[in-house]
């Protein structure tokens, strides 16, 4: 047992490390609103969330969505975000968000929601989708903006340009075995 403990506490065990992916989009657009066919509002729609690690090709996470429609009300949701590797480190990429939503202006509507996601370099961001609901309520909406995750954090994009200090892990790094033996530079 005292060996077993030796190996734990000096270093038989290499430490735990894992990065999650991390979103945080704020962008502005315009949206349908089949219930108020008179009027086109700006949406202002926010969104945070975390995934899995961007060591893999498939990046899962969840999210959790504020859609602020100005001059009606604010939808809240959340989602599960299906993306790969790419669109997490701040390059070209998709995604896809598939979740639900909670409306209480309007008449009252619960329902699902899906957009699409695309992703540029520098946390440039689109956000299309719409949602269908109770109420026969259905919404279609266009938004672009920055997610300030890929644009700093997370991004491993156009380091040449801009470095990043603390850039994420991508699995792509060398194991510790093939280093060159120290895990220290001065």
């Amino acid at each position: 047992m005292c060996a077993s403990f030796a190996w734990v506490t000096f270093g038989g065990v290499r430490p735990a490390s894992a990065e999650p992916s991390t979103w945080f989009y704020a962008g502005a657009g315009a949206a349908d609103l089949n219930f108020r066919p008179e009027e086109t509002p700006m949406l202002i729609q926010l969104e945070t969330g975390l995934g899995s690690p961007a060591k893999h090709g498939v990046v899962v996470g969840g999210l959790f969505q504020f859609h602020g429609y100005l001059a009606n009300g604010i939808d809240l949701g959340g989602a599960l975000r299906f993306t790969h590797k790419s669109f997490v480190l701040g390059g070209w990429g998709a995604g896809l968000d598939l979740g639900f939503y909670q409306r209480w202006w309007g008449g009252d509507s619960t329902g699902g929601s899906a957009r699409l996601v695309l992703g540029a370099p520098l946390g440039i961001t689109a956000s299309i989708g719409g949602t269908l609901g109770s109420n026969d309520q259905h919404v279609i909406s266009a938004t672009l903006g920055i997610d300030f995750a890929r644009l700093t954090v997370h991004r491993n994009s156009l380091l040449d340009w801009w470095n990043n200090p603390f850039p994420p892990e991508t699995g792509d790094e060398l194991p510790a075995s093939a280093s060159s033996g120290r895990d220290w530079q001065f």
